[in-house]
């Protein structure tokens, strides 16, 4: 019998109080002394809230494609974008898939959209994701951030993770692929790696009953070389079409 998340909020509200509570004390404590709060021990916290949250809601993630993850220089992930529950997707498969107990877990730094700022459990989440905000309203602005994140996903050794979709978008059909992230990928030599998502848009619907699937699928990378001599517009349509034709082969 699969139990309703609103039941198991009910069973595991103080677990999930002192989860919470963890969020704010480890974000407060990384901006104060961010030395004692490394990127590992924060993206471990994470990854583990992030399948309790999909545990809740009755998912069973898949993943498929673990080869297709660079384990070396400049790597950009792309998925597409159908719900909230995409971010705690990647992390949980992220986790899922680096299981190398003499390895260290590759860190995943996203970019995300500035109003989610407003939320003052988000903001911390995302400070101790190291995720950058962007303002889509700004384009000039949004250029800056977007050099700044590269920046620091090359410095720091990170995967870098970037809807370029920039919104949700409800139904089978993807939206338009923004040439931005595509951008930045060719002028700093990153590795491309298309990420395929299927099944989480009605993860938080209140209606839904039993369990779900939803696949993550990390497809084949494109090098720099594949794409270097292309326009940013025309990479981002090629990437759109191969997470679109993933998608497709598993509806």
């Amino acid at each position: 019998m699969t139990i309703k998340p609103i039941f198991k909020k009910i069973l595991f509200v103080f677990p999930w109080l002192n989860r919470l509570r963890r969020i704010f004390s480890l974000s407060r404590k990384y901006r104060k002394t961010p030395e004692n709060v490394p990127a590992q021990l924060r993206n471990d916290f994470l990854s583990k809230l992030s399948r309790k949250i999909l545990d809740i809601y009755n998912v069973d993630l898949e993943v498929f494609g673990a080869d297709n993850l660079p384990s070396s220089g400049n790597v950009m992930l792309v998925p597409n974008h159908k719900s909230n529950a995409d971010s705690l997707a990647i992390m949980a498969a992220l986790w899922k898939v680096q299981d190398d107990p003499n390895k260290e877990r590759k860190v995943p730094t996203f970019l995300a959209k500035k109003e989610l700022l407003d939320w003052r459990i988000l903001r911390n989440a995302l400070s101790l994701n190291d995720a950058f905000a962007i303002d889509r309203s700004n384009f000039r602005e949004s250029l800056e951030v977007l050099k700044e994140f590269s920046a620091f996903v090359k410095e720091n050794k990170t995967y870098g993770v970037i809807f370029p979709e920039g919104t949700r978008v409800k139904g089978k059909e993807l939206g338009k692929f923004n040439s931005g992230a595509f951008k930045v990928a060719k002028n700093d030599y990153y590795t491309i790696v298309p990420v395929a998502i299927n099944g989480s848009e009605t993860v938080f619907n209140k209606g839904r009953k039993g369990r779900l699937k939803v696949v993550v699928s990390f497809l084949n990378p494109l090098k720099p070389i594949a794409y270097m001599t292309q326009d940013p517009k025309a990479v981002a349509e090629r990437v759109r079409k191969l997470i679109q034709e993933e998608i497709d082969k598993n509806e």
